[in-house]
């Protein structure tokens, strides 16, 4: 669909990092197991624009330029959007119903964990000769937050390159350590999608221990960099990361329950 050439435009960056890093199944060194890490990507749900067979639609694209290109050209990518807001998609859906009724007629909206996408493309590019990756597409609301947060801290920057995850972190004399928080009985690291939910979480927790307010402030970092981090680094601190869903998107997932296939991988569709 033409409209796809949209969104793998959107975030043309991120598209060629993925496909030269995040998702090419190339890297050797490794500081989690693929296990480790499809495990940790679990909780996040993901949101694509399917097919009624459950094949989500793509677009071909040069991996140089992120730029669309025909699916029988070789050295392409197939590179899928997916939305990390249900609404974005559900906008995005809405708008292909109306311009291209026929052809969007039977697409619909479909949830999967970030774990389990991951664990799909994994598998794709270690087989297949055709590149696969996807183009991340964050709320524009949180990329806003994300580069205003950067400019308040000095940093002269207009775009923002990828998913941005806010993380709360305390001076401690000269340092700066992440500040944990609790899931169940486990010592976590929380990396929230939205800034907003972050900042609620702060304001209880300083609620409780006022004399700690003044030293807590909001980092913001890329998810694609968390990711490769997952993959590369060795740093024990990352077995405590944990990406701290949305609640439009935890709602979404409770209300609209899916079954998610085994063996599905995106194709192209223009």
């Amino acid at each position: 669909m033409k409209s796809l050439a949209r969104w793998s435009t959107t975030l043309g960056l991120v598209c060629t990092a993925l496909v030269g890093s995040l998702f090419s199944g190339n890297l050797s060194a490794i500081a989690l197991t693929e296990e480790q890490v499809i495990a940790a990507l679990r909780t996040v749900p993901v949101f694509m624009i399917a097919q009624a067979n459950g094949i989500p639609i793509s677009q071909c694209v040069t991996p140089d330029t992120g730029q669309p290109a025909s699916c029988d050209t070789n050295n392409i990518v197939v590179v899928t959007p997916l939305f990390i807001s249900p609404q974005d998609a559900q906008t995005a859906l809405t708008q292909l119903k109306t311009s291209q009724p026929e052809q969007a007629r039977t697409l619909q909206i479909m949830p999967r964990s970030l774990g389990f996408v991951y664990k799909q493309l994994e598998a794709a590019n270690k087989n297949q000769q055709q590149r696969i990756a996807v183009d991340f597409l964050p709320r524009q609301q949180q990329v806003n937050a994300a580069i205003a947060l950067l400019q308040q801290n000095g940093q002269k920057v207009e775009r923002f390159p990828g998913v941005p995850l806010f993380v709360a972190v305390a001076t401690v004399g000269d340092q700066k350590i992440y500040l944990p928080g609790k899931n169940g009985d486990r010592e976590v690291i929380p990396l929230f999608f939205e800034k907003e939910e972050l900042q609620s979480n702060l304001q209880e927790i300083t609620a409780q221990n006022p004399e700690i307010a003044s030293k807590v402030s909001i980092e913001v970092i890329t998810l694609e960099d968390v990711i490769s981090t997952l993959k590369n680094d060795n740093d024990p601190v990352l077995e405590k990361f944990f990406l701290q869903p949305s609640r439009e998107a935890v709602q979404y997932i409770q209300t609209n329950p899916q079954t998610p296939p085994t063996n599905q991988s995106p194709n192209p569709r223009r």
